[in-house]
């Protein structure tokens, strides 16, 4: 549904949607392939970034902006879980500054408020 919202927002953007990168980073690297975040990510737009890494590099990610993630494991499946995690889009400046955080995004009507907060980013430049 997030990305949904994200792709709503890129289409709003026009001509100056070549100004943003849209970066989903996964936080279920043991399912999320390079393959299955491009096949994903292309469903909404050929230009959204997947971005992965090793367990390391992603909660080094997470702490930074505060992205909670925890495995369930499902009842008698020893290979099986759920994750649960943080589920907030981040509008993230050119200097890596968090500018603004969405939680729900794609549940709370968002869509116009990352709309709005993408622009005003725009127009500082």
């Amino acid at each position: 549904m997030t990305l949904g919202a994200w792709k709503k927002v890129r289409d709003g953007l026009g001509v100056r949607a070549k100004e943003v990168d849209f970066v989903y980073i996964t936080v279920d690297p043991k399912r999320d392939t390079e393959e299955r975040l491009r096949e994903r990510l292309a469903t909404f737009s050929p230009d959204f970034i997947g971005l992965s890494g090793t367990p390391a590099e992603l909660d080094k990610v997470y702490r930074s902006y505060g992205v909670d993630r925890e495995e369930t494991r499902v009842p008698g499946n020893e290979t099986e879980y759920v994750l649960g995690h943080t589920s907030t889009t981040f509008v993230i400046d050119r200097r890596g500054r968090s500018r603004l955080a969405l939680p729900y995004l794609s549940m709370t009507g968002g869509d116009y408020e990352l709309a709005e907060g993408v622009g005003k980013l725009l127009s500082e430049r």
